[in-house]
């Protein structure tokens, strides 16, 4: 078990009967939106990397047995990849009525024997007793699986499966479609009546029907009778929050306050959360992201189901279309609030580079460098961080940013900026946002628009320290390596690291993934420059970094020199 789970046995040991157990959690409660506090159980860092390293390996172990079955499993849509609030309520849309139901005490009812009796005779593990024991041990907190666990989702999700098994197969039996998240259950119908086996109307409301009762109580769970509802088709029906009555939707009230909520931000760097003023991005950028994911996710998801590759292609091609030149107002607003978050009001300085692998290299040179350890990094909390933020080109930035990677993107970028900052009331700029550019033939249209926009004059030959566009908008070029100024970031690597050969493979600094007989920058970044930075001469990058340095520097002069 040590070793599944990358650990040394006595290390294993040690967290598992030596660590005392007040010392493995904190515990705190939260607020329930309904009324009353949820207790959480937090496990300490070590014990949570430990959990970690178990849902690991249990996520796969799940995608293994689902991808070996002949039915995927659509019942279950918590703490699933590709699965969500949003698939959850889906399956329900549009019907004459919905039932929800909660299962009351999910996690606390799923203890140390029923965790450890599912390991050792689910046909799936038949695990040893000691194994299934070692896995219970790591997963639960006060014989039970606890709020805070990184496990505690997958563990339940595997011995909740047999539970949707049943429940989907009274649904069918009674004309029903049935749902299940976390501890929220679904079922819903277009029959004139609803089935009495899964619920009965009562005197003060809908209660379970005995059938359905007797399934889950036999499943050893119970029933909290308290959120049981029903719902009608004339009314507003919800399944997890959103409205399922024609199409799945947020609420409008619920979109509304989130529009004033990021309006108010960008005017006065603040908003009004439950009545607190608030100005930490975390939860707007939350609330955004969930209405945008709904409302745009059901648009992509009826492109991504398209069965036909043809018809699915060409429907991908009209979607992004639309998406560029007729956006959403959630689209629109989510935008705007990820280029404030981004570039507008930054924690730290910023560093825009043409792709990723440019950002691994320059983690590695202010790793491997001492002289920009204490201008570029500090150890916070027992931990090295860097003091520059590198962007990350993530799914999220292509979608809504347009921020792939390459020059292209970087026009768009100095475009958005140009026109959208001065449209932002609080625009505070603490931080320089530097975008870090190769000085060869590609920069030249971002030499041009540079100078149509900002007035600012750069060509492959011009070789200044930093190039200060606008507010703290700044430019960097790789300095000069050939005859005429021009210089690509790989060069600044030693000739014997940039030989390397892997499978016998070249490195092509010009490609971006592999071709015959070569490979290119990610594998480069991810396979030379990652594992072998401790044997790597970084002496080159210091003229890089001497110009990240100085306009950081510049741009705090310059906001003192405001402020004085």
């Amino acid at each position: 078990m040590a070793a599944l789970l990358g650990y040394h046995p006595s290390g294993l040991s040690y967290l598992l009967y030596k660590l005392p157990p007040d010392q493995k959690y904190t515990t705190f409660t939260i607020s329930k939106k309904a009324g009353g506090e949820r207790q959480i159980d937090a496990p300490v860092p070590k014990i949570k990397r430990l959990q970690k390293k178990l849902a690991g390996v249990l996520y796969d172990c799940a995608a293994e047995i689902e991808a070996g079955s002949e039915r995927k499993n659509k019942l279950s849509h918590a703490f699933r990849k590709s699965y969500s609030v949003l698939s959850n309520a889906k399956a329900h849309r549009n019907r004459r009525y919905v039932l929800n139901l909660d299962l009351r005490d999910f996690f606390p009812t799923l203890n140390f024997g029923r965790v450890r009796g599912f390991f050792l005779k689910n046909k799936d593990f038949l695990l040893s007793q000691k194994a299934a024991t070692i896995i219970a041990q790591i997963a639960c907190h006060n014989e039970a699986l606890p709020q805070g666990s990184p496990c505690s989702p997958i563990i339940s999700e595997l011995l909740t499966h047999f539970l949707d098994i049943r429940l989907a197969s009274l649904a069918k039996k009674h004309r029903c479609t049935y749902s299940r998240y976390a501890d929220d259950l679904t079922f819903s119908t277009n029959q004139k009546d609803f089935p009495t086996a899964i619920a009965v109307q009562t005197e003060t409301g809908w209660a379970p029907g005995d059938a359905l009762k007797h399934k889950i109580e036999s499943a050893s769970f119970v029933i909290n009778d308290t959120k049981t509802r029903m719902q009608l088709r004339a009314r507003r029906q919800t399944v997890t929050g959103l409205v399922v009555n024609e199409k799945v939707n947020v609420k409008n009230d619920y979109y509304k306050r989130a529009r004033a909520m990021a309006h108010t931000l960008f005017k006065t760097g603040t908003y009004v959360l439950d009545g607190e003023a608030e100005t930490t991005l975390g939860p707007i950028e939350g609330i955004l992201n969930h209405v945008y994911h709904v409302r745009e996710g059901t648009k992509d998801l009826a492109v991504e189901s398209e069965p036909n590759p043809e018809r699915k292609k060409k429907r991908q091609t009209e979607r992004a279309k639309q998406k560029s030149e007729s956006p959403s107002a959630i689209r629109v607003l989510y935008h705007r609030l990820l280029f404030y978050k981004h570039f507008v009001a930054p924690s730290k300085p910023v560093l825009l580079c043409e792709g990723p692998t440019d950002s691994i290299y320059l983690k590695a040179a202010i790793g491997m460098l001492p002289a920009f350890r204490a201008s570029l990094s500090e150890v916070k909390d027992g931990k090295f961080t860097h003091r520059v933020n590198f962007f990350k080109y993530s799914k999220q930035a292509k979608d809504l940013l347009q921020l792939r990677g390459g020059t292209g993107d970087l026009k768009y970028f100095l475009t958005a900026y140009k026109n959208l900052v001065p449209k932002y009331g609080h625009a505070p700029m603490e931080h320089p946002v530097i975008l870090l550019i190769d000085n060869d033939s590609g920069s030249k249209n971002v030499f041009s628009l540079m100078s149509s926009l900002f007035h600012v004059t750069a060509t492959l030959s011009t070789n200044l320290p930093f190039y200060r566009l606008s507010q703290n908008l700044y430019l960097i070029k790789t300095p000069p390596v050939e005859a005429d100024g021009s210089s690509y970031i790989e060069q600044f690597f030693e000739p014997v690291v940039l030989g390397t050969v892997l499978d016998g493979k070249k490195f092509n600094h010009e490609k971006v993934h592999d071709a015959p007989g070569e490979y290119g920058k990610v594998v480069f970044a991810e396979k030379v420059v990652i594992p072998e930075q401790a044997k790597i001469n970084f002496a080159n990058f210091t003229p890089i970094l001497e110009r990240i340095v100085a306009a950081i520097g510049d741009h705090k002069a310059a906001k003192a020199a405001a402020k004085s």
